[in-house]
């Protein structure tokens, strides 16, 4: 079976509920799951489904505190190792998802394009990149959570993408700034990692305008051990520029 092939069926599996013996509950709606699936990539699934826990008796996970489109996304990675961070393929998520199971009918079409979205999503345009940053935070963040590494691995990988395209930082830029440090282990070398670097390369532009001078300020005397390491690339930058 083919990789494309796979990933059609599992995503089938997902959108149909078909054979489930699981139910995440979310704010928006209840996914019928299976532990066979979720469970050996995600250590959270794994614990709460084995004996001990009500979870396991219930086979019922509320996961009321996260936005539901989110979780979509997360359940779409585990069902297909896909990620994506396309806002095309974000909006027909938010559309197409927060319906009860099944699914009416006259939604079938937007499964197959939401798929099709999903499976190959189109190239991004929008100019927009603070709010590019912030959802691969926000899914890097959940894949923390939900101990799933290949999520936190791929919204790693876009993250960092992302950042080092930059030719200046964008406009709210602190925003992202303050959101990685508040959502990653002060040990963290992925996304603060990115972060510290293209802080460093665009360090003149650290305090922004004078309306955001305040949460500059704020977001750097929140987190010590970040600036410290946005401090020590720029050494190394002007070490090597010195060299």
């Amino acid at each position: 079976m083919d990789k494309e092939t796979l990933e059609r069926r599992n995503y089938n599996l997902l959108f149909t509920g078909d054979y489930s013996d699981l139910t995440i509950t979310t704010k928006a709606r209840n996914w019928p799951v299976h532990r066979a699936i979720i469970c050996p990539q995600s250590g959270f699934f794994r614990a709460a489904c084995k004996g001990g826990f009500k979870e396991s008796q219930t086979k019922t996970i509320s996961l009321l505190e996260d936005d539901p489109t989110d979780i979509a996304l997360l359940l779409l990675h585990l069902y297909t190792n896909l990620y994506t961070d396309s806002p095309t393929a974000l909006s027909w998520l938010r559309t197409t998802f927060p319906f009860p199971h099944p699914p009416p009918a006259s939604l079938q079409n937007q499964e197959s394009i939401t798929r099709q979205l999903l499976l190959h999503p189109p190239t991004s345009h929008t100019t927009d990149t603070k709010s590019l940053l912030l959802q691969n935070a926000k899914m890097y963040a959940l894949g923390d959570k939900y101990d799933i590494p290949s999520l936190k691995t791929q919204a790693c990988a876009s993250f960092t993408k992302r950042i080092d395209e930059l030719g200046a930082l964008p406009p709210g830029f602190v925003d992202v700034y303050r959101a990685v440090c508040e959502c990653t282990p002060v040990g963290d070398t992925g996304l603060r990692g990115a972060l510290a670097r293209a802080c460093a390369v665009h360090v003149g532009q650290i305090g922004g305008e004078e309306e955001e001078e305040g949460k500059w300020v704020e977001a750097l005397e929140g987190d010590g051990r970040m600036v410290l390491e946005v401090l020590r690339r720029v050494g190394r930058r002007g070490s090597r520029v010195r060299g």
